[in-house]
């Protein structure tokens, strides 16, 4: 199972909350995720808080993870994160 998203917002704290929103829908869609979707949730907001507080810029938030699941776990779990400002 594996996912996908990015999201913009105009303060680190509305970019939090989208990430966390999206992988609601991922846990909704993927049951297998609820293993590991409170982990990219911790990266992802690492990251976000590493940004500068900038009012005319947006953070954008990539977020990408995969998980093969055995019975008792999971097999392999990738989980990326990419973070940057972006231009509004």
């Amino acid at each position: 199972m594996s996912y996908s998203f990015s999201v913009q917002a105009p303060t680190k704290a509305e970019a939090e909350i989208k990430v966390r929103d999206k992988l609601v829908e991922v846990r909704t869609a993927q049951p297998a995720h609820e293993l590991d979707c409170d982990q990219a949730f911790d990266a992802a907001a690492a990251f976000i808080k590493l940004m500068p507080d900038d009012p005319a810029r947006d953070v954008w938030v990539s977020v990408n993870g995969s998980i093969w699941q055995v019975v008792g776990g999971a097999e392999q779990v990738t989980i990326s994160v990419s973070v940057h400002m972006a231009t509004r």
